[in-house]
């Protein structure tokens, strides 16, 4: 279902998005949640972390959110993140 990138950032539905996009990142990737401290120390934002190391941030969906609007699409979100992955040489 399409919704209106309006509605899609309020605080019912953007938790749950976050949450969707991520699982589906962080399964593609064998990877693990963490909470990581903002530079300013004010929040905590979550991320997936790669056994390499890489980091998926995932509030970025917001930023694509509020620049495309209902142009946006999650999918090419989580296509360009798997993406990056795969460029990301093992340690």
């Amino acid at each position: 279902k399409r919704l209106g990138s309006e509605r899609i950032l309020t605080a019912e539905v953007f938790p749950s998005l976050i949450a969707y996009v991520g699982e589906v990142i962080r399964r593609h990737v064998r990877g693990a949640w963490e909470l990581r401290s903002t530079q300013e120390g004010t929040r905590l934002e979550p991320e997936i972390v790669e056994i390499t190391g890489g980091r998926h941030q995932l509030l970025r969906t917001y930023k694509e959110l509020l620049e495309y609007g209902r142009a946006a699409s999650m999918r090419a979100f989580v296509h360009v993140a798997l993406r990056k992955h795969r460029m990301i040489p093992p340690h």
